[in-house]
């Protein structure tokens, strides 16, 4: 910028519906200078720049936003009353365990964000997958054979490897089909339950896995790696995933921890 003796940062879910996210002043010769670091990042999908200066010389040019990427991992608590017929009201902690997607291969935030949300009981593993989608309507989602290649069209996708056992792959799409590989073996069918829903801004998934199924009958006090790739496919195709790996587009992903509470 030059000349703006004001810059005010605003944020929200529409347009028309910002609020104040950031207000730098300045009265030194030139005006503010970026870098301008906001106190927390928004988590909302519309951002407005405005610079404010006395003269009619300023000019903001050329904003570029840059988001720290937090590190991947996090805790999976306990719940107890958790209703599977009802999962939309189950405990859910407030702050999602995955968050922050990045794009595959690229240093960039996906366009369509996800977020994760994961709880036990001690016997099963809950997930709430939440991805945002604003052009639902041009969504490819027709899949519904089981071990059919979800990867290929709009899908969620867990991978798991619990606390001394063996990796885990589970895939979503938004009718609800599903794929599963235990070891690398796609012939694998576990026992596991998905309930998936559509909205006007995007589409959930809830997963259940009961830890016999992973083998994971001793979870309390583990760690598990964990990740989570959104497969999306829609006017803009987009792999984008919670922990990455830096590489070239298409090498294998790495992993997150997951400490089971």
């Amino acid at each position: 910028t030059v000349g703006t003796a004001e810059l005010t940062v605003e944020a929200g879910g529409a347009p028309d519906r910002l609020s104040v996210a950031a207000q730098v002043e300045s009265q030194e010769r030139g005006g503010v200078q970026g870098p301008v670091l906001l106190r927390s990042m928004p988590k909302e999908r519309h951002l407005r720049i405005t610079a404010h200066a006395p003269a009619e010389t300023a000019v903001l040019r050329i904003p570029r936003l840059f988001a720290y990427k937090e590190p991947t991992a996090g805790l999976i608590p306990h719940r107890t009353g958790v209703d599977k017929a009802d999962l939309a009201e189950a405990p859910w902690p407030q702050i999602a365990l995955a968050e922050g997607f990045v794009l595959d291969g690229e240093p960039r935030f996906a366009e369509a964000q996800t977020r994760v949300w994961a709880i036990h009981d001690g016997t099963h593993l809950y997930i709430r997958a939440v991805m945002a989608e604003s052009r639902m309507d041009t969504m490819v989602a027709a899949m519904t054979d089981r071990d059919a290649p979800l990867w290929e069209e709009e899908a969620i996708e867990i991978a798991l490897t619990p606390a001394d056992g063996l990796p885990h792959r589970f895939l979503v799409n938004p009718l609800g089909a599903r794929y599963d590989s235990q070891g690398g073996h796609a012939a694998w069918n576990g026992d596991w339950t998905v309930q998936t829903e559509e909205r006007e801004e995007g589409w959930i998934a809830y997963v259940v896995i009961p830890f016999e199924t992973i083998g994971a009958s001793h979870a309390r006090n583990t760690t598990w790696a964990l990740n989570f790739v959104r497969h999306r496919r829609n006017v803009r195709d987009e792999r984008s995933a919670w922990a990455t790996r830096d590489g070239h587009r298409g090498a294998p992903l790495g992993f997150g921890q997951a400490v089971v509470r």
